[in-house]
């Protein structure tokens, strides 16, 4: 089985509390706190929001490398926002220049908080729940759907080879990103041919595992396959929906 990250990343983070949480749950209160997070109207709630994700990081330090690994792929994004929001925002002034606006300031400080949040709860939620738990519970919250004549059972299943490709295809990614560094100084034309081999032998790595995992289903040993009883509600999973509807209902009255 593996998880949303690589299996490097993945198996320091097996065997705990959350990751034996229904996947059902997870997603539940993933939802719901990022809807919490983005609906947020001061910094009240997301001060809330933020003191449990410093609960988290005291539960488990060793989530902070991952969240400050991924967090460099954003700089950009959270300057750009927080740019945007001071130049172009109406309303009071900063330093009693017109140009700058201190309720733009504010607002682009609350909406970098807002992504930092729900980058940081998301990249939990891979951490502690494998590819084929996240499609398993999608395929049981969307199953009414079924009734409707929806495909759901067999989207479950592309969700499945999806989730577990995508780590592949970063690990891939990341060597291309370190030989195209190496070689800034060449030209734009010598650049591209080099990365469209590169690009290729990726790709054909990625196929080489896909036929094997094809081989591997025909024989009928799908590695993928979910055992439904890894999935079972618990008490455990009980009390934390009660604690995490109650947290979310409490901001919602802040």
């Amino acid at each position: 089985m593996t998880g949303l990250l690589s299996e490097t990343d993945s198996i320091h983070f097996r065997d705990r509390l959350l990751s034996r949480l229904d996947p059902r749950l997870k997603l539940l209160l993933l939802l719901l706190l990022v809807m919490t997070i983005f609906s947020a109207s001061g910094f009240g709630v997301l001060l809330y929001v933020g003191l449990l994700a410093a609960g988290f990081l005291a539960w488990h330090p060793s989530i902070i490398k991952q969240f400050v690994r991924r967090l460099a792929y954003l700089r950009w994004l959270l300057l750009f926002t927080l740019l945007l929001h001071l130049f172009l925002t109406p309303g009071r002034t900063l330093f009693g220049l017109r140009m700058l606006s201190y309720d733009g300031l504010l607002r682009g400080l609350m909406v970098d908080l807002q992504l930092l949040l729900a980058l940081f709860f998301t990249l939990c939620f891979a951490l502690f729940t494998e590819s084929e738990a996240v499609a398993w519970g999608m395929s049981k919250l969307l199953s009414p759907l079924g009734r409707l004549g929806l495909p759901v059972s067999e989207a479950g299943g592309l969700l499945v080879m999806v989730l577990h490709f995508l780590p592949q295809v970063f690990q891939q990614g990341a060597p291309l990103i370190e030989k195209g560094r190496r070689h800034e100084r060449q030209g734009i034309s010598e650049r591209l041919q080099r990365l469209s081999r590169l690009v290729g032998d990726a790709v054909l790595v990625v196929v080489e595992q896909a036929d094997s995992l094809a081989q591997d289903i025909s024989r009928g040993e799908n590695p993928l396959s979910a055992k439904p009883t890894e999935f079972r509600w618990q008490r455990n999973d009980s009390i934390c929906f009660v604690l995490g509807l109650f947290f979310i209902a409490m901001c919602w009255s802040l």
